[in-house]
């Protein structure tokens, strides 16, 4: 049964993203139709992308990319003219924010899905043996493309993650994608991620879902490996473009690596002569530096999301009362729900509102010892991009960098909570 329902999920997700990306007079009567029609299944939704937490396959990592995307990008259409169903707001992501936040948090670490993938299909057995020529050879081609729709996916749950945050004001909103962040916003707030910076005992391996929400912990995870992914990323153009640039640098032995991804086998490569081969590696070369540009604007894109939306959060937790404008108190949700449901939710919803000001100091000084580390090398990002010059890459840095000036004004600054 789940395999007849899994067949046919992928593609009806593709329909529906192209339906409400592309431009229309009908944009508005499309979007209300797609998001009636998400409503009413919502369910089956949840239930076909909360996956065994024993493993996961390609198949499921593409539906939750194209799944996420589509909710962004319903968002960003922004409402029909009949308006949303009764109890459906982009504040609660179309009603999906327990699923979304519950991705986000599971997959919070890319790479520890690695040895949970399961090969299904042919092709995903014969991916599963061929080590990838990409990021320092650390992975196979079918961990490369699972990486390739988590990393996607977070970008799409991060995106979402802002707009919940910061709804009901959401008309206004910037476009992320364009590279307009409110890095000095001062937007209606709803925090989304609680105080905790802590992980738990066991949390780097836990993959349930339910956690409608997340810490300030796993969003740290978050950014820490969007950083990695970067640096990899960036080092690897470097490498890439210095090829490019001087074929005559190629080994042997990059040569070699470089025929994996070439459609020459066998004979056929062992034909050419060195001059060849050469040539043969520029045209590989060039076809890995735009799959690399695309991956290191993903990756960096996170990257600068996680950050914000970090420093938005402490922000407020280690603010003053009125420090904050508009905030929505997360505890108003809690008359929404029935008693069973209050008693669950209560703890996590006051982790969501300003802890009391004795324990804003060890708030503060778990953040700085949790988060120095990774300061240090996002100081160190520009300076990776310098020798390549990338031009998307460098207006994402820009970002990076603002957001890291407030996250150090915040964290530094002695009249906080001292």
């Amino acid at each position: 049964m789940h395999k007849r329902y899994h067949r046919i999920l992928l593609p009806m997700l593709r329909l529906l993203l192209a339906m409400v990306s592309k431009s229309s007079r009908d944009q508005s009567v499309i979007t209300g139709k797609v998001v009636n029609y998400l409503c009413h299944h919502r369910r089956a939704f949840e239930f076909l992308l909360s996956d065994d937490v024993s493993g996961v396959n390609v198949t499921v990592l593409q539906e939750m990319k194209y799944f996420t995307s589509l909710l962004y990008a319903l968002a960003k259409a922004g409402p029909p003219k009949t308006g949303y169903p009764a109890g459906v707001s982009i504040s609660n992501l179309f009603g999906f924010d327990t699923l979304v936040f519950s991705l986000l948090t599971r997959y919070k670490d890319p790479t520890a899905w690695k040895k949970r993938l399961v090969a299904l299909s042919t092709k995903d057995q014969k991916d599963a043996q061929n080590i990838a020529t990409n990021l320092d050879g650390e992975y196979t081609q079918l961990e490369l493309r699972a990486w390739d729709d988590i990393v996607q996916m977070l970008c799409s749950a991060l995106d979402l993650s802002l707009l919940a945050s910061e709804s009901p004001n959401s008309s206004n909103l910037p476009d992320q994608r364009g590279l307009v962040y409110p890095v000095d916003s001062t937007k209606v707030f709803r925090p989304r991620f609680t105080w905790l910076m802590a992980l738990s005992a066991g949390d780097e391996t836990n993959f349930s879902f339910g956690q409608r929400y997340p810490s300030l912990g796993s969003l740290a995870v978050v950014l820490a490996h969007s950083l990695k992914g970067s640096q990899v990323l960036l080092r690897e153009r470097q490498r890439l473009s210095n090829f490019y640039q001087t074929p005559t640098l190629l080994t042997k032995e990059d040569l070699s690596k470089l025929q994996l991804s070439s459609e020459l086998e066998g004979e056929g490569w062992v034909e050419l002569t060195q001059s060849q081969r050469q040539l043969v590696a520029h045209n590989v070369i060039s076809d890995h530096l735009q799959i690399n540009q695309k991956r290191t604007l993903r990756t960096l894109h996170s990257t600068g999301l996680a950050l914000y939306l970090m420093w938005r959060h402490l922000n407020y937790y280690l603010g003053s009362s009125d420090s904050t404008v508009g905030f929505v108190d997360p505890l108003t949700e809690l008359a929404a729900l029935t008693r069973e449901e209050q008693t669950s939710t209560r703890d996590a919803l006051a982790q969501l509102t300003r802890p009391p000001a004795n324990q804003q100091h060890g708030l503060k000084m778990e953040a700085l010892t949790l988060l120095q580390p990774v300061l240090v090398q996002l100081d160190q990002l520009d300076a990776m991009n310098e020798p390549i010059n990338e031009i998307g890459a460098h207006h994402q840095l820009v970002f990076i960098q603002r957001a890291l000036r407030k996250m150090k004004d915040l964290l530094y600054d002695q009249s906080l909570v001292s």
